[in-house]
């Protein structure tokens, strides 16, 4: 007779990488439930619940969210549907890359500009407001220039 291997949270947090709050998160929102639990209530975790969680981490690994991976991915039925999420993923991340590259060389020109002392025009600042509202980068820049006590503007 085979003997079942069970896994508590912290087991399997420590084999896994992750922290027992992010299995309690997903037990919580419905992605990885435990097999069982212990006569004290500790959740235990059998190895199909292993695996559950490493194609959970493999597809956070690919930037899906968690109502994502819960909705659509947990459910595929096919590997064309499974190729049909991940190229659309693919773009996602690549429109993403390329909104980071505006970023990044606006921030590139502002240096530049900074360096040279050179005045920053009215439209550098609204561009590089504008493109850090949609990448929330002034929320932290501000956080940056409070703890320094610097600011750009």
């Amino acid at each position: 007779m085979k003997e079942e291997c069970f896994f508590t949270d912290g087991e399997l947090a420590r084999k896994c990488g992750v922290t027992v709050r992010t299995l309690q998160y997903y037990d919580q929102c419905g992605l990885l439930s435990p097999s069982r639990y212990s006569e004290g209530g500790r959740r235990l975790y059998d190895i199909e619940d292993v695996l559950r969680l490493q194609q959970i981490l493999f597809f956070k690994g690919f930037g899906f969210s968690l109502e994502e991976i819960r909705d659509r991915l947990m459910t595929i039925n096919s590997t064309q549907d499974f190729a049909k999420l991940l190229a659309r993923q693919k773009e996602v991340i690549k429109e993403q890359i390329r909104h980071l590259e505006h970023i990044t060389a606006i921030m590139d020109e502002t240096i530049k500009r900074i360096e040279s002392s050179e005045n920053l025009s009215i439209n550098m600042v609204m561009a590089i407001l504008k493109a850090a509202k949609q990448n929330n980068f002034y929320a932290r820049l501000l956080t940056i220039s409070t703890k320094n006590t610097w600011s750009p503007f």
